[in-house]
């Protein structure tokens, strides 16, 4: 009788104006997009794009020298041994000293000054709409992939660490 009793006020209280209760027994998804949670298939799957796009099957290096941030992006393929054994051998901030030799192919460069970005409908032609597309996407993919301002990208020649006793 108690528990009947509890349950009628419970139901009371998360009742709508329209007498329905308000998400206790609806499923999680419809409850989401209630919510404004829910998001739509096409933005997810875009996002998903452009996350794998710039993390890919990559595994990072960083070392910091002198407050500058150096990221080398490694192809995981090409490690000798897995990413968590990899880890699991040297830890993810290690205390053994290595040495990075490679090609700079990007640097941070702060906040800068973008001119506005022309709407895809105002190109006069098919070669200039992609290259708005592009530069769209351009600004998407900075928000994902661009080196920070203290951080120089590098292409790794090779890494190796010397063995002192």
């Amino acid at each position: 009788m108690l528990c009947s009793g509890l349950s009628g006020a419970v139901d009371e209280i998360f009742r709508r104006e329209d007498g329905q209760l308000a998400g206790i027994h609806l499923p999680a998804k419809k409850r989401a997009a209630e919510a404004g949670l829910q998001m739509h298939k096409k933005v997810a799957d875009a996002a998903a794009f452009l996350i794998d796009s710039n993390l890919r099957d990559l595994f990072e290096v960083n070392v910091v020298v002198n407050g500058l941030l150096l990221s080398a992006p490694l192809k995981k393929q090409f490690l000798r041994d897995d990413e968590f054994t990899f880890v699991h051998k040297y830890s993810r901030v290690t205390s053994s000293d290595f040495t990075l030799i490679g090609l700079v192919t990007q640097k941070g460069v702060g906040k800068t000054s973008v001119e506005p970005i022309p709407d895809v409908k105002d190109a006069s032609n098919l070669k200039s709409a992609t290259r708005t597309i592009a530069l769209h996407m351009r600004v998407l993919e900075e928000s994902f992939g661009a080196p920070l301002e203290n951080e120089i990208v590098i292409d790794p020649f090779a890494i190796y660490s010397v063995l002192s006793l």
